[in-house]
């Protein structure tokens, strides 16, 4: 599993991984979304078929209380910004 941050900074906020309730998989699928990532480009980047990332997302979903994934990416985007958030590739 990726080395994910448990807290992040971003305004002088600290939002941690219980924001939601995330698990682990569910917030690093939550950068991803965040970040605009295709749903084919999620799956290759966490090695799942397209199967589990739409499990994943019907559970963040239900989570963040958000009816479609583009409204779903809009919370996730607001509460773990994209550039700060994101896990990265290691080089």
């Amino acid at each position: 599993m990726k080395n994910i941050p448990r807290k992040l900074t971003y305004r002088g906020k600290t939002y941690s991984i219980e924001v939601f309730g995330f698990t682990p998989r569910q917030l690093e699928l939550a950068g991803y979304v965040a970040r605009g990532m295709s749903q084919k480009s999620i799956c290759d980047a966490m090695k799942i078929s397209i199967h589990t990332l739409r499990n994943y997302l019907d559970k963040i979903k239900q989570k963040t209380n958000t009816p479609s994934t583009m409204e779903c990416a809009v919370v996730l985007a607001y509460y773990f910004p994209p550039a700060n958030y994101c896990p990265r590739k290691s080089s």
